[in-house]
């Protein structure tokens, strides 16, 4: 991958989520999400997704230090699921989630790497609202000098 692009710092952190190895040996993300063409959506999931999946967006900024060259933001991922009964599937795919991207740095065509965290499971929705849906949040802060700053550095 490379950061080239927004585009291509987002699916650096993709690629990263679906093919990290948990440490206690479970299954990658891209094996718990469909391993022909994992559930994991940026912005917005397509009309009528199977479930589990995940939707994953990316904010930066530039942050005014190191003469604008530095990106920084946060990665979020919303893991999905319904029934109310697949609580623990989600929990489980949102811990591979913090896991693989919890002190991760990469060098590809720029530096990235992520910092703090959080992890919030949502209560269930009231009324209208689907209670069957279960949803986990996870926040991770990421600090980005991408490739395609680097043309403007000195």
């Amino acid at each position: 991958m490379t950061t080239a692009s927004t585009v291509g710092i987002w699916q650096e952190i993709r690629t990263r989520l679906l093919t990290f190895a948990p440490p206690d040996g479970s299954a990658p993300l891209i094996q718990r999400l469909g391993p022909t063409v994992p559930r994991l959506y940026h912005v917005q999931p397509p009309d009528n997704v199977t479930y589990p999946y995940g939707v994953l967006t990316v904010r930066l900024r530039a942050d005014g230090d190191d003469g604008d060259h530095r990106l920084i933001g946060l990665v979020e991922s919303l893991w999905y699921g319904r029934p109310r009964s697949q609580q623990p599937v989600i929990e489980a795919i949102a811990d591979v989630a913090c896991q693989a991207l919890h002190k991760w740095i990469s060098y590809t065509d720029g530096l990235t790497f992520s910092g703090h965290s959080s992890r919030d499971t949502v209560p269930p929705l009231g009324e209208p609202a689907d209670r069957e849906l279960v949803i986990v949040r996870t926040l991770h802060e990421l600090v980005c000098w991408p490739q395609w700053l680097a043309p403007l550095r000195g």
